[in-house]
């Protein structure tokens, strides 16, 4: 659940639960929110809803995409008969050691994992069981389904909970690249170790920027770690390198593309100068003085 206020005195509303169709919608487009939650969406391709909606959405995407636990300090909870959980639930590992900023720190990601489901490409975290009897849906419902395969059989399946992100984005990763293009992590502070009582201690802090949602922060001090997101909602396609095989960006990222993702950044490059063409005579040749009797056409009408 989320609650959002325009600051000051303003009150918090609460937002409404994220759907499919937006999230959907919200890839092909490219607004700026106006901080007006009943304002419509005026764009194109048409957004099924208002600016409350539409928030949701980029929400529900940036989280999918950029919350970040450590690696190791979660678990799957697969629950029990007595207490059963959800799918995508997690749970505390028993008996965690917290690993060295030295290696939270490391290009290659290692230490990183997302703590958040996957979004599939119809909006959820999962592809809908097929129906026991197909014979008893309505023809609206069938073809529902049957667009529904046709995407299943042209993507891939969600990534698995707790997926390191180190994977993310291979088609955009440059050869011999450590780590992934769709991240990029730093350390900053004291480099200094101090000894208290019982444990040694650093002030220095791990973190880790999304590249694909500029805004969004993982960082991580000490024993504790925090997903942060301030920005504007868009999805920025010129921090990550380009698809190694067609040359195009990623998608759904293109500024003044409506989302299209097959529109380039930058124009193709300038071909190479075709050849001269030669030269023909002319095919109506101006007529001879002396076959004219030497008179202009105006002489000739008087």
């Amino acid at each position: 659940t989320y609650w959002v206020s325009t600051g000051g005195s303003a009150p918090w509303i609460r937002l409404p639960a994220a759907r499919a169709s937006h999230i959907v919608a919200s890839r092909k487009i490219k607004r700026l929110m106006t901080g007006d939650l009943g304002s419509p969406v005026l764009s194109t391709p048409w957004f099924p809803g208002k600016e409350r909606h539409l928030l949701r959405a980029q929400i529900a995407r940036i989280s999918a995409t950029c919350t970040l636990a450590v690696a190791g300090y979660y678990e799957e909870d697969k629950g029990d008969d007595e207490a059963p959980v959800s799918k995508h639930a997690l749970k505390l590992t028993e008996d965690f050691a917290f690993p060295e900023h030295e290696m939270l720190a490391n290009r290659s990601l290692e230490g990183w994992v997302h703590a958040c489901p996957e979004l599939l490409p119809i909006g959820k975290c999962s592809w809908p069981a097929d129906p026991e009897d197909e014979e008893a849906l309505s023809e609206e419902t069938k073809k529902a389904m049957a667009a529904i395969n046709d995407i299943k059989k042209g993507g891939s399946d969600a990534k698995d909970m707790l997926a390191p992100v180190a994977g993310d984005l291979p088609e955009h990763k440059p050869e011999d690249a450590e780590g992934s293009p769709a991240w990029n992590v730093k350390a900053y502070g004291d480099k200094g170790k101090y000894k208290f009582t019982e444990a040694t201690m650093s002030y220095r802090i791990a973190a880790v920027r999304s590249l694909i949602w500029p805004g969004s922060i993982t960082v991580a001090q000490g024993s504790r770690f925090a997903n942060l997101y301030i920005g504007n909602a868009m999805k920025c396609a010129t921090l990550v390198d380009p698809l190694k095989e067609s040359g195009l960006p990623l998608a759904n990222a293109s500024p003044f593309s409506s989302g299209n993702m097959l529109l380039p950044l930058a124009p193709e490059d300038v071909m190479e100068e075709p050849n001269d063409l030669p030269e023909e005579p002319e095919p109506q040749p101006p007529q001879a003085d002396e076959e004219s009797d030497g008179k202009d056409s105006d002489e000739d009408g008087e």
